[in-house]
């Protein structure tokens, strides 16, 4: 079995990602842990929240999701709140 090798736009992609990826890393440890670590723990807070909020709201009736993601939500939030009047 021969191995294949990858396009030369999907080799610069993966080195793209790994340039980046060492970036940050090394961007994050110019901070102490403690901040970094807090960062990451506010991150996954606002991630959970709006993925908890958006299931409500799709569950609810509230809006479809592809408004949600198009940026419709406010009218189509407001749509549904007349229509339970």
């Amino acid at each position: 079995m021969s191995a294949s090798r990858p396009s030369v736009a999907q080799d610069l992609v993966w080195r793209t990602e790994v340039l980046f990826y060492d970036l940050l890393t090394a961007v994050l440890r110019l901070f102490p842990v403690a901040w970094v670590s807090g960062a990451g723990a506010r991150l996954f807070m606002i991630a959970q929240a709006r993925s908890v909020q958006m299931k409500i709201d799709v569950r609810a009736g509230r809006f479809p999701i592809r408004h949600r993601m198009a940026g419709g939500a406010r009218k189509c939030t407001n749509d549904a709140r007349e229509r339970q009047r």
